[in-house]
């Protein structure tokens, strides 16, 4: 399979800095509210619950993850409901391929809401972190080769864009974890991985959009 990164860079490169600037603004808002109440940047990034030690599992950043994943889950309802005729084999596999990634943004969500690998996982049922990480890598990656005709066709490069920023933040958050780093290094790499996982959602969520909306026009044409 050719794709041209190039070509899809130029062709798709105004949405890729809107989404850019949407990320820009969403972490320049954060910042600001730091400022503004001299909250130290941690609070605005990290979950009430690795704070504060309380039941609690929401951040200020994480809604803004789970509404931007969100927007790619109803998308693909959408699709499924206002579908008015059978797909043909190749818009089939695209379809399906399109569900697999709504699965893929539900879990992320579910994961980012309720800290599944960061305290579920680990910490009521003792699995180690690299472990889990390795188990969602292989699951993601056999159901990826499954739908990848329908994954790897139209704009791959948000796809590609959204691993990379994911690659990222994951680096950042290990990096953090095994190395003693100072109080400033540390607070700058946290930011790092929050806002390279946020890019990642808005990538990844723009990637379904855009193969939805390719399907719906069809359908109304």
């Amino acid at each position: 399979m050719n794709i041209n990164f190039a070509k899809q860079f130029k062709y798709y490169g105004k949405i890729i800095l809107i989404t850019i600037l949407v990320l820009n603004t969403i972490l320049l808002i954060t910042w600001g509210i730091s400022s503004l109440r001299a909250l130290p940047i941690e609070y605005m990034l990290e979950d009430a619950a690795s704070l504060l030690g309380y039941d609690q599992f929401i951040g200020f950043l994480t809604p803004i993850g789970a509404v931007v994943l969100a927007a790619g889950i109803g998308a693909v309802l959408l699709l499924a409901v206002v579908k008015k005729k059978d797909l043909n084999q190749g818009d089939h596999q695209i379809f399906m391929a399109l569900v697999f990634l709504a699965g893929v943004s539900l879990f992320l969500l579910f994961d980012d809401l309720f800290l599944m690998h960061e305290r579920v996982f680990t910490g009521w049922f003792q699995i180690g972190e690299r472990r889990i990480f390795l188990a969602y890598g292989l699951v993601f990656a056999t159901l990826f080769f499954i739908n990848r005709k329908g994954i790897l066709s139209g704009p791959i490069v948000f796809l590609v864009i959204s691993f990379l920023l994911f690659g990222a933040s994951m680096a950042s958050d290990l990096l953090t974890d095994k190395v003693s780093l100072s109080a400033t290094i540390t607070s700058s790499m946290k930011m790092l991985e929050e806002a390279a996982k946020l890019g990642g959602y808005l990538f990844w969520t723009v990637f379904i959009l855009m193969k939805a909306r390719s399907l719906l026009v069809e359908e109304e044409d």
